[in-house]
C-alpha cells in the first residue's frame, strides 16, 4: 500500500488533519502489537484499541494542521523510526502548540505501516 516510509508518514498526518478514520485503518499495521500514545499520555495497545481511541479523538478534537520539523530518521529494510517536532495549529483559533512525535514503521507484505505513534507536549 505504501511503498516508502515518507508516503505512510505523510498519509498518517493528513488523516489526523482530516479526522479520517478510514484512512487510518489502512495506515496502521494489521497486528495487535501496535501502540498509540496521545499527547495526554494515555496509551492504547492493539489494533482495536488504537482505532477506537482515534475514532473518539476525531469525534471530539478540533481540526489541526501540522508543520513538521524532522530531528531523527533511521531504520533498516524492515523497520524505521522517525522523530519530528510537530508544530500544531488549531484551525479554528489559530492557537499553536508543539509536540515531539515519535513514529515507528514496519514493512509488511503490502508496504510500510505505522506500528507506534507517541506524541509528547514540549515547550514552544
Amino acid at each position: 500500500m505504501f511503498a516508502t516510509v515518507e508516503a505512510v508518514e505523510k498519509a498518517f498526518y493528513k488523516a489526523i488533519e482530516d479526522h479520517d478514520l478510514e484512512a487510518m485503518k489502512g495506515i496502521w499495521a494489521q497486528a495487535d502489537d501496535i501502540i498509540y500514545v496521545g499527547p495526554d499520555g494515555q496509551a492504547s495497545v492493539g489494533r482495536v484499541a488504537v482505532l477506537e481511541t482515534l475514532a473518539q479523538a476525531f469525534a471530539t478534537a478540533p481540526l489541526v494542521r501540522f508543520d513538521l520539523v524532522r530531528s531523527v530518521d533511521f531504520g533498516t529494510d524492515a523497520l524505521a523510526v522517525r522523530v519530528n517536532r510537530e508544530n500544531v495549529t488549531l484551525v479554528e483559533s489559530d492557537k499553536r502548540t508543539a509536540l515531539v512525535g515519535a513514529n515507528n514503521f514496519r514493512r509488511e507484505a503490502d508496504g510500510w505501516r505505522v506500528v507506534l505513534h507517541q506524541a509528547t507536549r514540549i515547550a514552544a
